[in-house]
């Protein structure tokens, strides 16, 4: 059973996920837990990436990035998509 304080993070980002609908929003928990069945827990409740206590500010960084990267690819496929459709 989750924590209290996880299940709050958890019903979070489940929320988060259900009012954003199909608009894609990155999710990215950060905690200071750290067990795999945590990061799994997180994961199947929405989040996109996990990032565990202490923080380490390059690989926050470095997601930040990839999440930048994956939405301009979403950006160009959906231009690409109304380009197609005209």
């Amino acid at each position: 059973m989750a924590s209290r304080t996880t299940g709050y993070g958890l019903e979070a980002t489940r929320r988060i996920r259900q009012a954003a609908g199909e608009h894609w929003l990155p999710i990215l928990m950060v905690t200071a837990l750290s067990r795999e069945d945590e990061i799994l827990e997180g994961l199947r409740a929405g989040a996109d990436d996990y990032l565990s206590k202490p923080l380490s500010l390059p690989v926050l960084q470095a997601k930040i990035q990839v999440f930048q990267r994956i939405v301009a690819l979403q950006q160009a496929l959906a231009r690409q998509a109304a380009e197609l459709a005209t």
